[in-house]
């Protein structure tokens, strides 16, 4: 029982800023709500998805907007996002306690749920564990 409760690590809630590792061009989106299954869930956890509103956006070139496949975001735009590292400490049934420096997400499509773009950095094993093969597939970094 205790290690079931200890494997619910809770990361982010409403007005929470996440930083996002994809290609996508959104840097800083924040969060407005977790989309989970459950009456009043109002906190999300790796692997998590969650709806939030882009806050910061990267500089792109001309080149890099007209190359294919580039999809660009704007400020004030509502995403779906899906947590892939978090700041608060996650336990895992075999004893290790993972936690990373800052809390990054990924933007992913709603109806689809793959990502924008291809995504280079690291990711925890409990995004695997959740099931996102569409996910896996474009992460080319390493699963902590």
């Amino acid at each position: 029982m205790f290690r079931r409760v200890l494997s619910r690590c809770l990361a982010i809630q409403q007005t929470t800023q996440v930083h996002v590792i994809d290609g996508s061009g959104a840097k800083v989106v924040k969060v407005i709500a977790p989309v989970q299954q459950g009456p009043a869930v109002r906190e999300g956890r790796v692997g998590g998805e969650f709806s939030c509103s882009v806050k910061a956006t990267a500089q792109t070139s001309l080149k890099q907007r007209k190359s294919k496949g580039f999809q660009r975001v704007f400020i004030g735009e509502v995403k779906r996002g899906l947590l892939v590292t978090c700041r608060k400490q996650t336990h895992r049934p075999s004893g290790i306690r993972v936690s990373f420096a800052q809390n990054t997400a990924i933007l992913i499509d709603k109806e689809k749920k793959e990502p924008l773009s291809s995504i280079k950095y690291p990711m925890q094993l409990e995004v695997k564990r959740r099931k996102y093969p569409k996910v896996l597939a474009k992460h080319e970094g390493v699963l902590f």
